[in-house]
């Protein structure tokens, strides 16, 4: 999630209520329980050998390393040197999360860690809109990035915007049919619409 506070410069014009009809369809939750390959435990592989993103590309991971993936962490930092206030709305728990982040040495960079652990699951729009209160947010100044059809609809039913990557675990073609404005294929390209 990326949002503007009301007094930042370049927010994102136009405004949407919290209980506006997108008219978007939800995904369909039976995807959530199709039994899904084991996850591979990324803290444990030689993320310095291009062999292993060659795997990890091809498996059922891409959405655990992509901290790990070209640019994300380039990105973080030019959002939030822009003014952006920067949050995290996922199904993980607290403790993974915030593990994650400070592996990572992007913990700093975040207003608002909204987990599992606490909300309902997506699309369920809780976690977001506590996220957007916390980071003194509207919908119409936020930007939720997701990978799967459950991102997308939770932003739509919290009344933001809803950009997907195409480097997660959902087609580009589901986030699209879940709400998603556009579908980014590189860091590069997702910053130019999260700006735009």
């Amino acid at each position: 999630m990326a949002a503007r506070a009301p007094d930042s410069p370049g927010g994102i014009p136009g405004h949407r209520h919290h209980s506006q009809n997108t008219g978007n369809q939800q995904p369909d939750i039976r995807k959530a329980h199709e039994p899904r390959k084991p996850r591979i435990d990324i803290y444990k592989l030689p993320l310095d050998d291009p062999d292993t993103y060659e795997l990890l590309q091809r498996g059922d991971a891409k959405g655990v390393f992509q901290l790990e993936s070209d640019g994300i962490r380039e990105l973080l930092g030019s959002l939030h040197a822009k003014g952006w206030r920067l949050g995290v709305a996922t199904g993980k728990s607290d403790r993974g999360l915030t593990g994650c982040l400070v592996k990572h040495g992007i913990f700093d960079l975040f207003v608002t860690l909204q987990t599992a652990d606490r909300h309902p699951s997506k699309p369920d729009p809780s976690m977001l809109v506590t996220a957007m209160q916390d980071a003194g947010s509207e919908p119409r100044d936020t930007v939720m990035i997701g990978d799967t059809a459950f991102d997308m609809a939770m932003a739509r039913a919290a009344g933001c915007r809803a950009i997907g990557v195409a480097w997660g675990y959902h087609a580009p073609a589901e986030l699209l049919e879940a709400g998603a404005e556009a579908v980014a294929q590189t860091t590069a390209e997702l910053e130019d619409l999260i700006d735009g």
